[in-house]
């Protein structure tokens, strides 16, 4: 039987666990001064109360409806309340402010904006109401990589499609149909393992709950769809609002890796060497993968960054990158050689691909207008040692870059995709369009190449591939189209 090891858990990018519970709006005030939530007892609220106060405050409350959550937020914003302190973001405090003022007799609009206002908890102690790392997550993240290298090192690839010829399935609806009735993942899990249910091997793998070690902050973010491919048209999906655990935190918990016993029916055993090998190999190939694929929209992977110098000298030692939590994406989730990943096409049947097509970002805003300080989910460093084995010390949570409030142009909304298409080749004459109500733009066809000419404010000229340049007040910039293709544009840029 092997030793119990003791794990420490470094998160180095955004990580939400899900608990299915939300912050609900009698049990927290935002304090748009210093751009805080105050989460609070309502209980400890009442007792605080005069009896007047008192009877104000559950009269709003008893109503149930749609306003009195609006009045509630009022009501809360005068008054001095203590709890826990969550941090947000700038476009947070103006999102609250929108629906606080919103009037109460448009009651459809009332309902799409407290819909939208939902908090998702991440998952916390209820005793101390601090957050943790439930075991059960981090094991199905280990567990994937694992059956990962059972497929490789088996030779088992395209299960899933095999399956599909061999049944004679060509529509799509009836794959759907067809996995969902078949549980064809759990039957490619019992095949890699050589078991299921009681002969399953990770049975004798024991993760605990990990707890934090340091005073571990949270804030609240908005998670945002983002193609993968660049596009005029943006990922559908509206935007969702979690607590996440901040860069810097720590967690520590124990694992223990188990030799089955003669008689349990368990055919193949679980040995610590190449189960680490496994969460190596899989998660370095998930990271480099994503990073590819970032980098194409512009946003700057924060990721390895984070790792501080002493993890870096551990890395794929006894210190291992591992993907857990919320959005985490669908190959942090599914078998590698062997996805079969559903995507939506609304009202058309779902198609089926070996990759997702779209990536969930952090971000301070729900409509960010440049992608460079977005940041992925989940990532985290998994720390290795024995029993009284001394882990590298959590470092201080990571500030994020905030979201920029420059105003955009983005070459693909109508004012500036109309001139472009008007404005083809052979055009003569110059052709002004005006973007808002205070930026003005000449589009113009010189030897063959489009240009655009931008004067006005300071602000940014959005590029599809989402290349951002700027310029100042009182700047003439010329940019140069040196390409236009599915791709984007190719540009150049001189004062």
């Amino acid at each position: 039987m092997e030793k119990p090891l003791k794990m420490r858990l470094h998160v180095i990018s955004p990580l939400h666990i899900g608990c299915d519970e939300v912050y609900e709006p009698t049990g927290f005030k935002v304090d748009e001064a210093k751009k805080k939530i105050i989460v609070f007892d309502p209980m400890d609220l009442i007792k605080s109360l005069s009896p007047e106060d008192r009877d104000k405050y559950s009269s709003i409350c008893a109503e149930g409806t749609l306003d009195s959550i609006i009045n509630i937020f009022k009501y809360l914003s005068g008054q001095e309340v203590k709890g826990r302190e969550i941090e947000v973001s700038g476009a947070f405090i103006e999102h609250f402010g929108r629906v606080k003022n919103k009037p109460i007799d448009n009651k459809k609009e009332i309902k799409k904006e407290i819909n939208q206002f939902t908090i998702n908890r991440t998952a916390y102690n209820p005793y101390n109401h601090l957050p943790y790392i439930p075991g059960s997550s981090l094991k199905g993240g280990l567990r994937t990589a694992y059956l990962t290298h059972l497929a490789q090192e088996g030779n088992v690839k395209d299960y899933w499609n095999k399956l599909l010829r061999d049944n004679e399935l060509e529509k799509d609806s009836d794959k759907y149909l067809f996995i969902r009735k078949e549980n064809i993942a759990k039957q490619l899990e019992k095949n890699l393992l050589q078991g299921n249910f009681d002969k399953d091997p990770f049975r004798m793998v024991k993760v605990s709950d990990l707890v934090p070690v340091n005073d571990v902050e949270t804030e609240i973010v908005y998670a945002v769809n983002k193609k993968k491919k660049i596009s005029k048209f943006g990922a559908k999906g509206p935007y969702q609002m979690l607590e996440i655990i901040k860069e810097g935190s720590a967690f520590d918990g124990i694992i223990n890796i188990q030799e089955p016993q003669q008689g349990t029916g368990i055919k193949r055993s679980i040995k610590t060497k190449v189960f680490m090998e496994s969460i190596q190999s899989f998660f370095t190939s998930n990271s480099n993968n994503e990073n590819e694929v970032i980098k194409k929209i512009n946003v700057e992977s924060s990721v390895i960054e984070n790792i501080n110098e002493k993890l870096k000298e551990k890395l794929e030692k006894s210190a291992f990158l591992i993907r857990i939590g919320r959005h985490s994406g669908a190959e942090a989730m599914t078998i590698g050689g062997n996805r079969y990943i559903k995507v939506t096409q609304g009202k058309k049947p779902p198609k089926f691909l070996d990759h997702a097509t779209t990536i969930w970002l952090a971000s301070d805003t729900s409509k960010p207008q440049i992608n460079n300080n977005l940041a992925p989910f989940g990532w985290a460093i998994l720390e290795f040692g024995e029993m009284g084995a001394k882990f590298v010390e959590p470092v201080a949570s990571k500030k994020r870059k905030t979201a920029d409030t420059t105003k955009y142009i983005d070459l693909f909304d109508k004012p500036f995709a109309s001139a472009l298409k008007k404005q083809g080749a052979g055009a003569k004459s110059e052709k002004k369009i005006k973007v808002g109500n205070k930026v003005q733009g000449e589009c113009f066809e010189e030897k063959g190449q489009l240009k655009l000419k931008l004067t006005g404010n300071k602000g940014e000229i959005v590029t599809p591939s989402g290349s951002y340049l700027p310029w100042s007040p009182g700047q003439k910039v010329k940019v140069k189209i040196e390409k236009i293709s599915s791709d984007g544009m190719i540009l150049k840029i001189r004062p």
